[in-house]
């Protein structure tokens, strides 16, 4: 069986329940710590991503931010401002559609 060394997810856990959500979690949390798969993952879950990564890289058209998580966290100027683009860009994708 192939072992792959890395996992890329798009908003894996949209419209999932809570408690699935943490399930899902919890099983790329194993796969990253004992079969050493790096995962990437997008996501507007800020309490997710403050939570379960270790690096982050916020995109919106461009690079807000590329480094590690408590860094991205302590500076609440650019959470807030990532946070907010991130918004804006998917009411207007949701608008549009």
């Amino acid at each position: 069986m192939n072992k792959p060394k890395i996992l890329i997810l798009d908003e894996p856990v949209a419209g999932v329940d809570v408690q699935s959500s943490e399930i899902f979690y919890s099983i790329l949390r194993e796969l990253n710590e004992k079969e050493k798969i790096t995962i990437i993952w997008s996501s507007h879950d800020m309490d997710a991503v403050n939570k379960l990564v270790n690096k982050v890289a916020c995109l919106n058209r461009t690079l807000f931010f590329h480094g590690a998580s408590n860094e991205f966290f302590e500076d609440e100027d650019l959470v807030k401002q990532y946070s907010e683009a991130s918004m804006q860009q998917h009411m207007h994708f949701h608008e549009a559609h």
